[in-house]
């Protein structure tokens, strides 16, 4: 090669990168300022170059593959803060259907050399519609559509198309800056070029269309009315949501609303997605206070909260649960768009049958990443929620999350009735940018369907946005800001006419008619062809075993196994787990050193969240050495349990304790069967753990909890009194006593016996809940307050503790 044409090489090269990476930087910038509303008019131009320009070689499809990748991860940065690698693998899939639009749209546009103002509207509206209806959780926050959400007149044709419709006005303008681009370039960069056929027509067509939206949008904003609503009252806690602290996010929750919505100012209180990241039926907590708040404040209360379904053991469902009087579940809603990686696990169940080392590498990968595999199952249907007004009833439904994103799932409550929706999320630290685009698609979702939209965020933006669009209220904090500070907005929902939007009844007609054509030239240009085209597809992985393999129990001699041991537990003690599991291990070479080991290897595992690597393990230890299987088994349960595989977990516990019962197996049986609501196996399972060690004061208190569940007050209380004589100074069982006077309506007594536990027990949350609750009850914020202060200290400490895993 010479040196002139290696030259001439890497400036092709560089010029491609170049266009390449220009449209993800011109994405990624309306991503990040979503004022500079006007850059998705721009934003494809380059990618456009770089595939239909006649003059130069076919460009590989690697660059698109490549930029569009990257501009995905500069759509969604927020994955970065985690792990280096969470964001390229969060982006990864969400990138995939965006590759159809690059070889589509080349192959059309050399085969048939129509105007780009037509070819690129159609191929980019058909890749958004396949990328919102396909990719997972459809998600796709930045359809070019929503960039203009803040001026309502350009998106008012949104009734009748969808977002669609504003997306291919936008991309047809990119289009048309191509063709002029190439036009100039033809014709030695002179203006009289633009006067070409080619580039007038549709220039003409293209402000007509403009003319058209915008006149349709004044008409409609003018002519659309509303009556005065219900007032709702809109709680953004602005609290951490993560399951360690669920018991103070709460009570955080429960307190601003008792402060700050006054009794009848409101006929609907809302509060975000995920306000109780617990079953919202844990039996004694969260129903008895949002029971209470309904009943003083004289409203319906609507609250995100988790679902443990009964037919679907070891699972959860993210729902919407609406709590109405007399202290009743008046409706529940189950979210059904799950998010990927914080819900389920995309692809886990195709690892599970046929690469299960794999498998565990990913669910590694994930846990560091989410802290969590997930394992959530979606709903089925969408449901109405009604509430009394005017004399009759208010039909609405709620939308959870990212079903935000999705227009068929708004567009099917519209078509049920609904005469408002509920969009309960949150977001956490996502950034005000995400908030703003979230708002826009807020703004979009209610044109589409004519009906009013109330946004309700845990950190924001929460607000009330009109059936034009128009965001009529926002919540603001002390210091004005709209996200991160916590405040409550009360206001009215202005309520439409109803009625269904042609753009609900067609069920995506305009996105799927833009499917329909780029799918038919693309036909066309292919028809033929001399010769068939082949697109050869290799999926191949090289993964190195590195990880992925089962954790082993070695092999060796007893002395060499008990200085594994000491070294194990030397390591445990510095906090070195991954370093000590690998030490426990050989340790397990010896039975007698193994049992030790057991114990310390299971906190390893649960702080290096190898979860089926222990499964494994201690599967491996009850086989080897059948004196320990009760043992190990019990620890196997554990970790079947934390994979959601609650049928094996309890039949782990039941092999270990047939084999040989120990106080600690019985006891997570029972605590098993009580989150299943097997109160007389429970109470069976507790029993035999407290009569194995009379003395333990941990089994004696749940024994006792299994009696009260079981409605045998009388016999709950003899096993308490038996339990104080032996341990007059735990914890565990003080809150019980708690529990037992506080059913029987002895609120002092109650509160006596938690201060009791508290103060035995520095670190337990429990008994504090407890106390701030009566405390609430009583009208005493202060020591509500002061309570709740506590509790949120001893959760900060657990998460530092954990290694701030959520």
């Amino acid at each position: 090669m010479t040196e002139a044409s290696g030259s001439g090489r890497g400036k092709l090269i560089a010029v491609r990168l170049g266009l390449g990476l220009a449209s993800a930087a011109l994405i990624g910038s309306y991503a990040w300022y979503p004022s500079l509303a006007l850059l998705p008019y721009v934003a494809l131009v380059p990618w456009i170059v770089l595939y239909t320009d006649e003059r130069t070689p076919r460009a590989s499809l690697g660059w698109f593959v490549l930029t569009s990748w990257i501009a995905v991860m500069l759509e969604y940065p927020q994955p970065f803060r985690m792990v280096w690698f969470a964001g390229p693998l969060f982006a990864l899939p969400f990138a995939v259907p965006w590759w159809l639009f690059a070889p589509a749209l080349r192959t059309i546009h050399q085969r048939l050399g129509l105007p780009r103002a037509l070819t690129v509207p159609l191929v980019w509206t058909a890749v958004e519609w396949v990328r919102t209806t396909y990719a997972l959780a459809h998600f796709d926050l930045y359809s070019l559509g929503y960039s203009q959400a803040r001026w309502p007149c350009a998106v008012q044709i949104a009734d009748v198309t969808g977002v669609y419709g504003v997306t291919f006005l936008i991309a047809a303008v990119n289009g048309l800056i191509a063709d002029a681009f190439f036009a100039l370039r033809g014709g030695a960069w002179s203006f009289t070029a633009l006067r070409a056929r080619r580039i007038v027509v549709p220039a003409v067509a293209i402000g007509v269309a403009f003319a058209i939206v915008l006149g349709y949008g004044a008409v409609r904003c003018a002519g659309i009315k509303d009556e005065r609503g219900p007032r709702v009252a809109l709680v953004q806690p602005c609290t951490s949501h993560t399951p360690g602290n669920a018991l103070g996010d709460h009570l955080r929750q429960v307190l601003l609303t008792d402060k700050s919505v006054p009794a009848g100012g409101a006929e609907l209180i809302v509060w975000p997605e995920n306000a109780v990241l617990d079953n919202i039926r844990r039996e004694g907590f969260y129903l008895d206070d949002l029971t209470w708040l309904g009943e003083t404040k004289r409203a319906y209360m609507l609250v995100g909260g988790m679902n443990w379904p009964v037919d679907r053991p070891g699972t959860k469902r993210n729902g919407a649960f609406l709590i109405g009087p007399p202290g009743r579940i008046a409706g529940e809603y189950d979210k059904q768009v799950l998010f990927p990686f914080t819900e389920y696990v995309p692809g886990d169940g195709f690892l599970a049958r046929f690469a299960p080392n794999v498998q565990k590498r990913y669910r590694s990968m994930i846990r560091t990443a989410w802290g969590s595999a997930a394992r959530a199952v979606p709903g089925e249907h969408m449901v109405l929620f009604h509430i009394p007004w005017n004399g009759g009833d208010l039909p609405f439904a709620a939308l959870i999350c990212s079903e935000n994103t999705y227009p068929p799932v708004p567009a099917a409550a519209g078509r049920l009735g609904a005469r408002f929706f509920v969009n309960i999320t949150s977001e956490g630290n996502m950034g005000a940018p995400v908030q703003e685009q979230l708002m826009r698609i807020s703004m979009l979702r209610a044109i589409e369907n004519r009906i009013a939209y109330v946004r309700v965020g845990n950190t924001g933006i929460s607000g009330i946005i009109d059936a034009a669009g128009r965001v009529r209220s926002v919540l603001r904090g002390e210091s004005g800001s709209t996200i991160l500070e916590p405040g409550v907005l009360i206001d009215r929902i202005p309520l439409s006419s109803g009625g269904i939007t042609w753009y609900a009844r067609s069920r995506d007609a305009f996105g799927r008619l833009c499917v329909a054509a780029a799918t038919v030239l693309l036909l066309v240009a292919l028809f033929g062809r001399s010769r068939a085209g082949a697109i050869a597809v290799v999926a191949g992985a090289a993964l190195l075993a590195a990880g992925c393999a089962d954790a082993p129990v070695s092999r060796g001699d007893p002395v060499s196994a008990a200085a594994a041991l000491e070294r194990g537990r030397a390591l445990y003690q510095r906090g070195q787990a991954a370093a000590a599991l690998s030490e426990l291990t050989r340790a397990c070479a010896d039975p007698g050193a193994c049992r030790t080991a057991i114990l310390y290897a299971e906190e390893c595992f649960k702080q290096t969240r190898q979860i089926e690597s222990a499964i494994d393990f201690f599967g491996a230890v009850a086989a080897r050495y059948p004196e320990l299987a009760p043992i190990a088994g019990g620890s196997r349960g554990v970790f079947l349990e934390r994979l959601g595989d609650f049928v094996e977990a309890e039949q782990e516990y039941r092999r270990s304790i047939a084999r040989t019962p120990t106080t600690r197996v019985c006891s997570l049986l029972a605590e098993l069967l009580l989150r299943r609501d097997d109160l007389p196996e429970a109470v069976e399972a507790a029993r035999q753990a407290s009569a194995l060690e009379p003395d333990d004061a941990d089994a004696g208190a749940l024994y006792a909890r299994t009696l009260r569940r079981a409605g045998r007050s009388d016999d709950a209380r003899r096993a308490l009194d038996a339990a104080l004589a032996a341990h007059p100074d735990s914890a565990p069982v003080w809150v019980e006593v708690g529990r037992l006077r506080l059913s029987q309506g002895d609120s002092a007594g109650a509160a006596a016996a938690f201060t009791r536990a508290a103060a035995d027990d520095p670190s337990s949350t429990e008994p504090r809940f407890f106390l701030a609750r009566i405390a609430l009850r009583e009208g005493k914020r202060d020591e509500a307050e002061r309570a709740l202060d506590d509790i949120e200290k001893i959760q900060s400490e657990n998460a530092r503790a954990r290694g701030g895993t959520r």
